[in-house]
């Protein structure tokens, strides 16, 4: 490829400006500056790339360049305007680059998450409360025994209303417990963030506010941790004073299952 960029004599940039490509000495210059490495090993799928492939020739070379024409100085008004164009070029690679590597980054950190598991401290749950102030758990909890109430859907609202209501009727007058309805929003109603929050302050008494955490971040993340299945459950997680998980529960309003649950707080209250 160094071959075609020397037949080339001059190419277009992305942005459409010109550049000169020639032999200087034993070494090939694009405008002033020296081009330190070419040939970097590519490929392509057929005809149809050959614009592409040219275009990542020129644009590579670009990146290869950028740290000798930093330092190279040449004279006169012409040179001048060579060198600007060549240093907005590299500083647009170079942020392409960047961003580049930043998605790729992304994509590796952002593997699959673990189920939770009795007996672990809960991962960072970020969110607002409809007051909103930040809000992260299980710092949130404040040392109580919690019980997050997780729903993914719009229909998951109504497990998630009766398991609070049967939760609040017995602890709500021990200052040693709290729960936390956790609406989990994904996909594109995101957008619609600020109309979702009004309405749920709208349909929520205001001293509720602080019970209730909107979550609009690393659902999918959270789908996996919880071992979502049904779009209609409630997922039910109670942590200690300590923010580890030590109960969960998956499914509809269940006198079988609440009767467990009100058995671990008892047990962790009586053991304070």
């Amino acid at each position: 490829m160094a071959k075609d960029v020397l037949k080339l004599g001059s190419a277009k940039t992305v942005e459409g400006d010109s550049i000169t490509i020639q032999t200087a000495g034993n070494g090939v210059m694009i405008n002033n500056a020296h081009v330190v490495k070419a040939d970097i090993a590519a490929s392509n799928a057929g005809r149809e790339f050959e614009k592409r492939e040219r275009a990542c020739v020129t644009n590579f070379a670009w990146l290869r360049v950028c740290v000798a024409s930093s330092t190279h100085s040449g004279g006169g008004a012409e040179t001048g305007r060579q060198s600007g164009r060549l240093k907005k070029e590299c500083r647009n690679m170079m942020a392409w680059a960047l961003g580049l590597f930043a998605v790729v980054a992304f994509a590796l950190a952002s593997g699959p998450a673990s189920e939770l598991v009795s007996g672990e401290l809960l991962p960072a749950l970020r969110g607002e409360f409809l007051t909103g102030r930040e809000a992260v758990l299980p710092q949130a909890a404040d040392r109580r025994v919690a019980l997050l109430l997780l729903g993914f859907t719009y229909e998951a609202r109504f497990p998630v209303e009766a398991w609070a209501s049967r939760f609040r009727e017995q602890f709500q007058s021990d200052p040693r417990v709290t729960f936390f309805e956790i609406p989990m929003i994904a996909g594109l109603a995101k957008l619609a963030k600020w109309f979702i929050d009004s309405g749920m302050r709208r349909g929520t008494p205001r001293e509720d506010y602080e019970h209730v955490i909107t979550v609009y971040r690393e659902v999918d993340v959270w789908k996996q941790r919880v071992h979502y299945a049904d779009p209609n459950a409630a997922y039910l997680i109670l942590l200690d004073g300590t923010g580890k998980v030590v109960w969960r529960h998956a499914g509809g309003f269940d006198d079988q299952a609440y009767a467990a649950l009100s058995s671990h707080v008892s047990a962790f209250l009586i053991g304070e």
